[in-house]
């Protein structure tokens, strides 16, 4: 697995240890949603493309 590099944007030695603790907490989580939301939007589209194709197929086969 790839790590992520975390920025603090305050001074160095300034409770950075405590932000960079949530930060890194909330990394993997948001990185996993971001994956599932972009995996349910390529199949949602696919499946849209695959009824356009449906129909088409079926409006020919009942024109001709």
């Amino acid at each position: 697995m790839a790590q992520t590099a975390i920025y603090s944007h305050g001074s160095p030695g300034v409770d950075g240890g405590s932000d960079r603790q949530t930060v890194d907490g909330d990394t993997p989580l948001t990185d996993a949603l971001l994956d599932q939301f972009s995996v349910y939007y390529l199949v949602s589209v696919l499946a849209v493309r695959a009824l356009e194709e449906a129909r088409r197929q079926r409006a020919l086969a009942e024109a001709g």
